[in-house]
């Protein structure tokens, strides 16, 4: 009889049922006296005296890789309750290894003692955030062997005897009846081991007398690589003698497949489809064979289908598995939307629910994508287009962990932050040190398994420094020698996972070893990429490169970071694009028009824009972001670090500290005593006083998430994006003490600003519409319809500063705008390959 919730078994409360085995059901429940969760077996008989001293040989087994057992009561089991799914294949081969090694481990450890499972296959084979659990020993005993005669051989055959296992993974000595032993779990190996690899069940029929002829006659279909299919084949082996011996043995027979063919070598369809798309001048591989490459061969090819630069943290984005491709496009619409490809396609699919997105990462199966909508956190479930809102206020930077938590960047400069995947509360994933002098933490990537990640810290001085983070709660470990823009990436293999630190430098992409424990780099550094031209990356963002856990990077060059500044006239007609020397982001236009500032090389620009000629204003190691104008034209305020900085703009000084607080600057006042910015550690708009060093004042109360703001001509209002209604939208406010506060846009809005005169404000719809409102300013504001201008080229409306700007008259718009080269996206397959012919440094 079924029990039910609250039914009890000695101690032991049942909560839930679980399911049901050969043996009898089991269910999910509460040890009274430990207060702990267990999970009990019940059997439909009776155990014996001997079955309970078979048990107790079983409990006294201690293996981080076997489910233990706790208590046998009279008619049940009580073992360690594992959260899990049963092992499924097929799987990256690196997974298959380091999965096998554990399996190997357990079924030692169970051996060495005389114990044998009996009945492996992979429904006993939990797959766990910690690793492998073998459970079910229910069925094992200790070895006792037993003569074989012709009575036991037939009653087995004819399914009048009793076979302990089941029927797809048992030994040949099983079926015919005879006593199992440790090799007839390697026979059982074997089969699961084929299976991770193929998807398919090494031996199959209609019937179980079916399944037991081809055990006892036939070998299955050969796999790749070789050196994986003759250690499986030994285990496979119909007479014991000719098996393994061990699973001691088959752990080292593994061993060199991945020291020497990390993944089987590529197909001859591989082969032919690479050759026939260099001969073609195809940018695609038609037909990938989806499994790593040994490290002897690289694969390299590019995919330049409608893929789009962008101003986020990310431009394209591999799956952990190596299988799929995430990059931004456009829509026949114009708006940005997430698509995704199959490597072994030639066609992407758009992702519903992320137009407009921002920025996007992968789950750890491959099979969801979490990203980012103005500044809400979302995911979405691949196979189902299912969407959970999971976290507000989040930035554009985020990773899917293992331990299946998702870490973010708030827009606010504090620590990273972290959600279940499931959705609950938000809780902080990193500490700030102000002893280091950290200011805000963001830029994560994930450091394999364990819940380790890379992060970068913003320092009050303008600096970065890379630390290594941990869900588990371990301090940070500061990373020795990286560069601003990197990421960690992690490979599966049967040793465990290796890790490696890959940052750009100079014009190169390269990876080097890391040690998660002491944060040092060393070994060979391996040249993925040379002569990269990347332009402006914000905030250091390593987006521009992923990597899977089986090998494959994509990258791309980014020309399109590289934005030209150009003129466009009220229609959208292009009327002069300024040459490359004076280009950048974020631009400001000085009062008098003849020249503007703008961001580029990790520092701020005055370019002249009558003569076309640029100027480098602040140190490239200094920081600076975000330049704003003085009214006089003689200064330029940027944000830098933790702090507000002003520097004439003619360069000859050294940088003055206005004030110290988490900032995006946006302007100064039209009278030119404050300066008006964006306060991310409250998230409210700000005003503080150029001279004096008296304390900000707040212009709108804190809370909701504010973006690019501007002061009206005669300083009375404000216009700024606000996502405080759930999407972004273009609001004005009176100044402080005068109130009233006004809805501008009609269907979202961004990167408001203002004609010289007032008369008229712009702004971005989500379309990267441009957008106009007719606008009074006496004796109050008073706001028109919205009508639309232009199509704009520009990456998007959520940005922490606007990325054009508009002449007095109203006439002519100075926009950042994309390049127009859309750089392909280059894939190199098994690049770990580079490390073992990189020059030493």
């Amino acid at each position: 009889m079924s029990l039910q919730p609250g039914d009890k078994l000695g101690p032991y409360e049942i909560i839930a049922p679980i399911g049901a085995g050969g043996m009898g059901e089991v269910y999910k429940a509460r040890d009274t006296r430990l207060d702990r969760t267990v999970a009990i077996k019940t059997s439909k008989v009776e155990f014996t005296e001997r079955f309970e001293r078979e048990a107790q040989a079983v409990a006294a087994l201690n293996h981080p890789n076997i489910c233990t057992l706790h208590d046998v009561g009279p008619t049940y089991l009580v073992m360690e309750f594992i959260d899990g799914q049963p092992i499924k294949g097929p799987l990256p081969i690196e997974r298959i290894l380091q999965y096998a090694a554990q399996i190997c481990d357990a079924l030692h450890a169970a051996h060495s003692k005389g114990i044998t499972h009996r009945d492996l296959k992979p429904a006993n084979i939990l797959l766990t955030k910690q690793g492998i659990k073998l459970l079910d020993f229910g069925l094992a005993k200790r070895t006792e062997l037993k003569p074989v005669n012709d009575e036991t051989l037939t009653l087995a055959l004819t399914g009048e005897g009793v076979i302990l296992g089941t029927p797809q993974y048992m030994a040949p000595e099983q079926i015919e009846g005879r006593q199992a032993d440790a090799r007839s779990d390697i026979f059982a190996l074997g089969c699961v081991l084929y299976e991770m690899v193929t998807g398919r069940k090494a031996f199959e029929g209609k019937s179980v007398s079916a399944v037991a002829a081809a055990i006892l006659a036939r070998d299955p279909d050969p796999i790749e690589p070789g050196s994986l299919q003759r250690v499986i084949q030994s285990c496979l082996a119909k007479d014991p003698d000719d098996r393994w011996q061990s699973a001691r043995d088959v752990k080292l027979a593994l061993a060199p497949v991945s020291d020497k063919t990390d993944a089987p070598k590529p197909s001859r369809r591989w082969q032919i489809a690479a050759v026939a798309a260099s001969l073609l001048g195809l940018t695609a591989v038609t037909a990938i064979y989806l499994r790593p490459v040994p490290q002897a061969e690289l694969i390299r090819f590019q995919i330049s289908e409608n893929v789009i630069d962008s101003a986020t943290a990310e431009t394209q984005a591999i799956s952990p598995d190596g299988r799929k491709l995430a990059f931004f496009s456009n829509r026949a619409d114009g708006r940005r939307q997430v698509f995704i490809r199959r490597l072994d396609s030639l066609k992407s699919t758009p992702v519903p629910g992320t137009e407009g997105a921002h920025s996007y990462f992968w789950s750890p199966d491959s099979n969801s994508l979490g990203f980012v909508l103005n500044t809400t956190l979302k995911k979405i479930e691949l196979s189902s287009s299912t969407v959970t809102q999971l976290a507000e206020k989040a930035d554009t930077f985020a990773i899917w962990t293992s331990k299946d938590i998702i870490v973010f960047a708030p827009i606010t400069h504090s620590p990273l932050l972290q959600v279940p995947a499931n959705g609950g509360d938000v809780t902080p994933a990193t500490k700030l040190n102000p002893d280091l002098g950290e200011t805000r933490h963001r830029n994560p990537s994930s450091c394999g398994p364990d819940g380790r990640f890379l992060y970068r810290a913003s320092l009050k001085d303008g600096g970065i420094a890379w630390r290594i983070g941990s869900l588990a709660g371990r301090p940070p470990v500061t990373v020795q020698n990286a560069s601003p823009i990197a990421a960690c990436a992690s490979l599966a293999g049967t040793r465990g996972y290796q890790h490696y630190l890959v940052d750009y430098r100079s014009g190169t992409l390269q990876a080097r070893r890391l040690d998660l424990d002491t944060g040092t780099v060393s070994g060979p550094v391996a040249p993925i990429a040379t002569g990269l031209e990347l332009g402006e990356l914000p905030f250091g963002s390593a987006g521009f490169f992923s990597t899977s856990e089986t090998g494959v990077i994509a990258y791309r060059t980014l020309q399109g970071f590289n934005r030209s500044l150009a003129w466009f006239d009220r229609n959208g007609k292009l009327l002069r694009e300024l040459p490359l020397g004076a280009r950048g982001t974020n631009p400001a236009l000085s009062r008098d028009g003849l020249r503007a500032a703008a961001y580029r090389d990790g520092a701020i620009w005055v370019i002249d824009l009558a003569r076309e000629t640029s100027m480098r204003l602040t140190p490239p190691d200094r920081g600076g972001y975000l330049p704003a104008w003085s009214a006089d034209g003689n200064h330029i305020a940027y944000y830098s670090g933790d702090r507000i900085l002003e520097i004439d703009s003619n360069g000859l000084s050294e940088p003055r500290t206005v004030a110290i607080t988490p900032n995006w600057v946006q302007e100064y006042s039209p009278d030119g005593k404050s300066i008006l910015f964006i306060n991310t550690a409250r998230m409210a708009l700000q005003t503080v006083a150029v001279q004096g060093n008296q304390p900000p004042v707040d212009i709108a109360p804190p809370g909701p998430t504010y973006f690019p703001a501007s002061f009206s001509p005669d300083g009375r209002f404000v216009a700024y994006s606000s996502s405080e209604s759930g999407r972004l939208e273009i609001y004005v406010r009176a100044v402080p003490p005068a109130t009233g506060k006004w809805l501008v846009s009609n269907n979202g809005g961004g990167m408001a600003a203002w004609r010289g005169d007032g008369r008229e404000l712009f702004y971005l719809s989500p379309e990267l519409d441009m957008m106009a409102v007719d606008t009074g300013l006496n004796p109050t504001f008073q706001p028109g319809t919205p009508r639309v201008l232009f199509k704009a080229k520009v990456s998007g409306n959520n940005n922490t500063r606007n990325h054009y700007v508009v002449a007095k008259d109203g006439q002519r718009f100075l926009i950042a705008t994309d390049s127009g080269v859309q750089s392909p996206i280059n894939v190199i397959v098994n690049w770990p390959a580079l490390l073992n012919t990189a020059p030493t440094p």
